[in-house]
């Protein structure tokens, strides 16, 4: 009887051995027997993305489709899928001609809760065993917000350009005119101002029609005399009409844009819309001993500083 029982064991030990992953008590053969992968170095991904090493932060874009991209080191089995359940709970598609190395899917990443670390998540395994999955994780924060900036805006006569009377334009964040110690109205909720474009539409001096800067705080000029004042005698004929496109972005691309349209008579500032606010003939101040028209941009940004500059910042 002992032996007998000792039979009945070794066969119901056997069989557990035989049972696969494709189906609770199926019994499998020995080539449908699924045998994991080792663990493999993984590289994830995001297009655009921004790495800050101070803070040891990735920053990716919020609100729009970006790429993501996980390059594994050795080839996926073909009969495994690659599938991301953070952000979306989506299957990869393999690059064509990555011999099963790279995966792809666009996804949107959402910033609720504004510039909050979250996990994308990326599991490796067969679809008929995924709690034998490998998983694979990197930490981002999604930034949705556009940065902002203030600006103290000043044109000054500097007589002439090409024989063609004009002033040059300025322009800073930086308001230490108005406040007792200089304070920068300029900043982003999350990943931290990149690049600011201000692009000029002249009539006549042209090679000062872009000027570019990084970071904050945010200051620029266009030369001496590359706004030409309105003159209806020259040939052609001056409007002293200027368009100034503003561009100011944050290190994942959200972009605040604006335009300022400079109207000049025949020797100073009449007419100033700065973000769809028209400023009349006599905002602003004009010294007349240095020729000089200073203006408040006030994009009312709600960055601490601002308060004592700009009195509709919050």
């Amino acid at each position: 009887m002992k032996k007998l029982l000792l039979v009945l064991l070794v066969v119901t030990l056997a069989s557990f051995l035989l049972v696969g992953c494709l189906g609770t008590g199926t019994v499998a053969d020995d080539d449908d027997i699924i045998i994991p992968p080792p663990p493999q170095a993984v590289t994830i991904t995001v297009a655009g993305e921004y790495y800050d090493a101070a803070k040891g932060i990735t920053y990716v874009q919020a609100g729009v489709e970006k790429l993501v991209t996980v390059i594994f080191a050795e080839p996926v089995p073909e009969e495994y899928v690659v599938t991301m359940t953070e952000p979306a709970d989506v299957i990869l598609d393999v690059t064509a001609g990555s011999d099963r190395k790279i995966w792809t899917k666009k996804v949107t990443f959402l910033d609720e809760p504004l510039c909050t670390e979250q996990c994308i998540t990326i599991l490796v395994g067969h679809p008929c065993c995924p709690d034998d999955a490998d998983t694979y994780w990197k930490m981002v924060v999604p930034d949705g917000a556009k940065p902002c900036a203030s600006f103290v805006v000043t044109f000054k006569d500097c007589g002439t350009c090409l024989d063609v009377p004009g002033a040059s334009m300025s322009w800073t964040t930086l308001c230490g005119e108005v406040c007792d110690v200089p304070k920068d109205c300029c900043g982003d909720a999350c990943s931290g101002v990149g690049v600011s474009t201000f692009t000029a539409d002249y009539d006549i001096c042209g090679s000062c029609d872009v000027e570019t800067d990084s970071g904050c705080d945010i200051t620029g000029a266009f030369e001496c005399g590359c706004l030409s004042y309105a003159d209806a005698k020259a040939d052609p004929a001056l409007t002293g009409i200027h368009e100034v496109l503003v561009s100011i972005k944050d290190n994942v691309g959200n972009e605040f844009t604006d335009t300022w349209t400079i109207t000049f008579d025949t020797d100073n500032v009449t007419t100033l819309t700065f973000n769809s606010l028209k400023l009349g003939d006599i905002t602003g101040s004009y010294d007349s001993t240095k020729k000089e028209f200073t203006v408040e941009v006030d994009n009312s940004c709600t960055w601490t500083d601002c308060a004592s500059c700009f009195l509709t910042a919050q």
